[in-house]
């Protein structure tokens, strides 16, 4: 009898050490999903504030009524983590966070979807003149619904909108027969609301972490939500060349940013047991992380504009952010 008993208690031990086990390995992944998505909410947070603000990139041409300004175009921002997933595929700005946990690599797979990714806009802006001074103002749109791209397995979603108001003034210009230049400060408000989003399916090991043994493997269906929303306020002084059809222009300028991102990391996994001991099991696990905006950044800008198209590059260099916006059609009379 007592060999029995003894029998059964070492079973119901040995299910409880694997069990815990699975605990720990579920645990452990779930703090994986915690940390991942507060990583990634602070990469995303420390560009979108640039991003809001970007697009502001018109030629030196600020005058009184009517001076009305139109306009037609799109734009992208490539943060600084994406020239390190694009060129040294180093996601480490991104999740460096992650490394010392050998069930995160679900977690960098779907991160590099968004790592790589630019941030996208589109918008369309009107201007018109201010009456008995050189001035004008103007707003602008920019929308996007939220559209999914991919396959069941692998997809990214995207979508966006944006509210803008500028006023510009001229401080100083020369008008020559054919040629004229002039001197301007900008004074911009933007709003942005948008998500990007992506999930996929991945197959990894499991790992009990305090010693690193694999007891199974992970079929694992990863979805991540990035959420945000928030304000950008900026100052420039920009000046221009214009001969007859063709201007120059370039200028500096700070941007103050206001918002949040809201990013979560939701894991169905379905485990497979390769112990023997721990039977297959699924669970849902999710972790979330919020970040607020980078409060202030500097751009340098230069463009040009030809007939009736612009393209103008702006570039943080607190960040290595470079946004370029491409207006194909942009006339002014």
């Amino acid at each position: 009898m007592k060999r029995v008993c003894g029998v059964v208690m070492g079973l119901l031990i040995a299910g409880m050490v694997f069990g815990t086990d699975f605990d720990t390995m579920t645990n452990d992944l779930s703090k994986v999903l915690r940390d991942g998505s507060t990583a990634i909410a602070q990469s995303l947070a420390k560009n979108v504030g640039y991003y809001t603000g970007s697009g502001n990139v018109t030629a030196a041409n600020a005058s009184g009524l009517p001076g009305v300004k139109m306009g037609v175009g799109l734009g992208t921002v490539m943060p600084g983590y994406v020239w390190a997933a694009l060129f040294s595929r180093d996601l480490s700005a991104f999740v460096g966070g992650l490394d010392a946990s050998k069930n995160a690599e679900g977690v960098k797979q779907v991160a590099q979807v968004v790592g790589a990714f630019p941030l996208s806009y589109d918008e369309i802006y009107g201007k018109i003149g201010v009456p008995l001074v050189p001035m004008d103002i103007g707003l602008r749109l920019g929308y996007f619904p939220t559209i999914t791209f991919g396959t069941a397995d692998a997809n990214v979603a995207i979508g966006f909108f944006h509210f803008g108001a500028e006023a510009r003034y001229k401080l100083a210009g020369i008008n020559l027969v054919f040629a004229k230049s002039q001197i301007e400060a900008r004074l911009s408000y933007d709003y942005d609301t948008g998500v990007i989003g992506a999930a996929q399916k991945v197959s990894s090991l499991a790992y009990e972490p305090v010693n690193n043994t694999v007891i199974g493997t992970n079929e694992m269906t990863m979805t991540m939500d990035n959420k945000w929303s928030g304000s950008s306020l900026g100052l420039k002084v920009v000046g221009g060349l214009s001969v007859l059809m063709f201007d120059v222009y370039g200028g500096i300028g700070g941007n103050f940013n206001f918002g949040e991102v809201n990013t979560t990391l939701t894991a169905q996994v379905a485990f497979k047991d390769t112990t023997g001991s721990l039977g297959n099991q699924e669970v849902t696990l999710t972790g979330s992380g919020k970040s607020n905006y980078d409060l202030f950044d500097l751009r340098l800008l230069v463009g040009a504009h030809f007939f009736v198209s612009d393209i103008a590059v702006e570039w943080n260099p607190l960040n290595n952010a470079l946004a370029i916006t491409v207006v194909p059609v942009s006339i002014a009379f």
